[in-house]
């Protein structure tokens, strides 16, 4: 085989397909790319066994073959490189020549225990737009579990099709995230892994269409766009019922500018550093005042904003590193937080729409 191509252009689709591969894993065989050429059409395959990717395009070359080619040193050296280069192949090495260096990579020719690229034979249809998917993803997944396989749908993103709209939920027990994409979607749930999550994103980041397919089969969720495609195994379980979880009847309420609060709890955690620190939040008639004590030092911090609140006064506390990633999970200025007591679960939602988060107080 001989390929010729600009490193820049290679190096860019290699970086594609890397979210698949693994850095480190029992299996070292998946820490290569399967490569495969056929007179001009290169194909590049990567799986951790949970997500797969598949790239195919043509570039100059003659001569056809196949070949493990170790991911992240092949990503590396073409980022370093600039220009036109040439790649041959012997039994052991793909060797890669520029204007100014030639460089060896190891390689091996046995692909026969690679992991085949899974059938799929997805018939549901679920039609969003990209924007929706990253924004929706990106919202939840700070509340995704991570217990170490202890509870499998906790470690995972429910993609819920309602007649209303598509779901995307999270949980872990302490904070619950609910993202809509509206529209009328049907009756499927969908497990989508937590490593899954990030792999997605990147993959419909750059697609150009007004809409992109989600294909569901019951085991696999798979995605296309021109020349790419993405799998992922979801999982069988049962996620838990979280909307029985979601209070009802909170009537406190107060309307804070979102940037202020989460400014303001991020300020007041350098003085704790720890993921575990409590954030006393105050409301009083008018405004809102966060303050922090650190239970080793004698450190306090205190501050205090303006927000819409008119009830009876109340505090509570929240562990501030959750505190601080449910305020960052929404992109408006505004939220409003629903509360009932000291120990009841706060719904925290913007103004308008129907995302929502839930996070449990601390005891003090």
């Amino acid at each position: 085989m001989k390929i010729t191509i600009n490193a820049a252009q290679f190096g860019k689709i290699v970086k594609k397909i890397l979210p698949s591969v693994p850095k480190s894993t029992p299996m070292p065989i998946l820490e290569n790319i399967l490569f495969r050429f056929n007179e001009g059409e290169m194909e590049l395959t990567a799986t951790n066994l949970q997500t797969y990717q598949r790239i195919t395009f043509r570039t100059e070359g003659e001569g056809k073959g196949h070949a493990l080619i170790p991911g992240y040193m092949l990503s590396n050296l073409l980022n370093s490189l600039r220009g036109e280069i040439n790649i041959k192949f012997t039994e052991h090495k793909m060797m890669i020549e520029t204007e100014a260096g030639k460089y060896q990579i190891s390689i091996s020719r046995e692909i026969g225990d690679y992991p085949d690229f899974p059938q799929f034979d997805g018939i549901s249809n679920v039609q969003v737009t990209p924007e929706a998917i990253i924004e929706g993803l990106n919202s939840v997944k700070y509340a995704v579990e991570n217990s170490n396989g202890m509870r499998p749908a906790l470690e995972s993103v429910l993609m819920e099709e309602k007649e209303r709209g598509l779901n995307i939920v999270a949980t872990d027990g302490h904070v619950l995230a609910k993202y809509v994409i509206p529209g009328n979607y049907g009756h499927k749930n969908i497990l989508l892994p937590r490593d899954s999550v990030s792999v997605l994103e990147q993959f419909v980041s750059d697609i150009e269409d007004s809409f992109v397919g989600l294909f569901f089969d019951g085991k696999m969720i798979r995605v296309e766009k021109k020349d790419e495609v993405f799998l992922s195994r979801t999982i069988a379980d049962k996620y838990p019922n979280y909307e029985s979880v979601i209070p009802i009847d909170n009537e406190k309420t107060a309307k804070i500018n979102k940037n202020k609060f989460l400014t303001a709890v991020k300020r007041l955690q350098i003085l704790n550093q720890q993921r575990t620190d409590k954030v006393i939040c105050t409301f009083s008639k008018e405004k809102l005042a966060i303050s922090v004590v650190n239970e080793f030092t004698t450190n306090t911090a205190r501050e205090t904003i303006i927000c819409e609140y008119n009830d009876e006064d109340i505090e509570i506390l929240f562990n501030g590193f959750l505190l601080s990633e449910t305020l960052s999970s929404f992109a408006g200025e505004e939220i409003i937080m629903k509360m009932k007591s000291p120990m009841t679960a706060v719904i925290i939602r913007e103004p308008a729409g129907d995302n929502i988060a839930l996070i449990m107080p601390l005891r003090g």
